[in-house]
């Protein structure tokens, strides 16, 4: 599968990577282009067929998955998810989370376009909460669903802040 990658910073402008992923995630460059500046980066990958049975027509596509990442205001780091949050789609939001983190100040995800979570995909944002936690980052969820909503507030782990819009939760971050 071929996946096509850009990253935009203030400093370094655009970098456009055109890269091929294989079956485990593991992600081999094809080519890079520079453009101008822009502060937003975003990841996605191609629609695939639905694994989310009971929910979808056989043979249906899901939502193509992708994470796009903005710093509103400079305050802060906004991560907006789309799509089903899986098995083949977490080593994408980890990567994007992580540099995110790494930037420091405070963290906002926006899961309000997360059609699907599986357990993979649960486990994932347990751990962004702890990677966040360990840092003293804040971050706030934006969780667009009351299941979604329940079942990070109802986990038994502590730390989720759960907002039901982003400028609810861009106010909380600072």
């Amino acid at each position: 599968m071929q996946v096509a990658v850009s990253l935009h910073t203030p400093e370094a402008g655009k970098i456009l990577v055109c890269a091929k992923v294989d079956v485990v995630g593991t992600v081999y460059p094809v080519n890079v282009h520079l453009e101008p500046p822009e502060p937003v980066m975003k990841i996605q990958k191609p629609p695939r067929l639905s694994r989310a049975f009971g929910r979808s027509t056989p043979g249906a596509l899901c939502e193509p998955f992708s994470v796009t990442t903005t710093f509103p205001g400079g305050r802060c780091t906004l991560l907006v998810v789309v799509g089903d949050l899986d098995l083949s789609t977490v080593a994408i939001f980890v990567e994007c989370a992580e540099i995110a983190l790494r930037r420091g100040g405070a963290l906002v995800v926006d899961l309000g376009g997360v059609t699907f979570c599986t357990g993979a995909g649960f486990r994932t944002l347990h751990g962004v909460q702890r990677t966040a936690d360990e840092a003293a980052v804040p971050v706030a969820w934006v969780v667009g669903t009351p299941a979604l909503r329940r079942l990070l507030r109802g986990s038994g782990a502590a730390g989720f802040s759960c907002y039901g819009d982003r400028a609810d939760a861009l106010a909380a971050a600072g």
